[in-house]
């Protein structure tokens, strides 16, 4: 009985361990993701652009900005892609720079990639190999969306799936 009773505790330690460990390491990762909300200034980084010729960028790049953080394995982030490509299509390529930077490795994002067809909006990935270890837990609610101004500040963020009626119309709001 002893026995069983010691394993028993043991067993609840662990489960007790485990959860504050979860819940710390989530709070640091809220703590992180709200430091990147309204008014602040988005993390400058480089990404490398996918498509016929692999070309670096910066981001922030100076011009007003819609960047979407993504996975190519997230349906929900493939069905928004799919919404952000028809608002940015409405809009002259001067007025707004469209990227959506994948947090997956170049050659997956790159095949998956294949598969689509993205004209408006361009598919990067991070040429930093540190940003998406940095960064890379603000995907808990993916995609992620934000809308940067010429300074590098963030005008507006969302998380999740939009309606198309939603997405256009906050893509328009911020060309205005």
């Amino acid at each position: 009985m002893r026995r069983e009773r010691l394993l028993a505790l043991l067993a609840l330690g662990v489960v007790f361990g485990l959860s504050v460990a979860l819940l710390l390491s989530l709070r640091r990762s809220l703590e992180r993701e709200r430091a990147l909300g309204r008014g602040q200034v988005f993390p400058a980084t480089v990404v490398r652009v996918l498509g016929d010729r692999f070309e670096e960028r910066r981001v922030p790049s100076g011009r007003k900005m819609l960047l979407v953080l993504f996975r190519p394995d997230c349906p929900q982030c493939e069905r928004e892609l799919a919404r952000l490509e028809q608002a940015c299509a409405q809009l002259p390529e001067e007025q707004l720079e469209c990227m959506a930077l994948s947090f997956d490795p170049e050659p997956h994002t790159y095949a998956w990639q294949q598969g689509r067809a993205f004209r408006r909006l361009k598919i990067a990935v991070s040429a930093d190999p540190t940003f998406a270890e940095r960064h890379g837990d603000w995907l808990l609610a993916v995609p992620l969306v934000f809308f940067i101004t010429e300074q590098g500040v963030i005008h507006e963020r969302y998380a999740g799936e939009r309606s198309p009626e939603y997405t256009l119309a906050r893509v328009r709001e911020f060309v205005r």
